[in-house]
């Protein structure tokens, strides 16, 4: 288990990033490549609050829809 020290987000930065979905603990953004094989996507880590790069895979894609 994480410190609260590093789990605590602010609700500001959680409602300031602009999401589409959630997926398990990452909120997934806009889309910043796209490949035949994978497209990849902004995302935060709800837990850390940290800003990822995610590479999506496209049978993720079709599953998820």
């Amino acid at each position: 288990m994480l410190p609260a020290a590093v789990t605590h987000i602010p609700d500001e930065v959680l409602d300031s990033f602009p999401h589409t979905k959630r997926v398990g603990n990452y909120l997934l953004g806009r889309t910043i490549g796209e490949g035949s094989f994978a497209k990849v996507k902004e995302g935060l880590h709800v837990v850390t609050g940290e800003q990822v790069n995610l590479l999506l895979p496209s049978f993720f894609i079709h599953l998820a829809r």
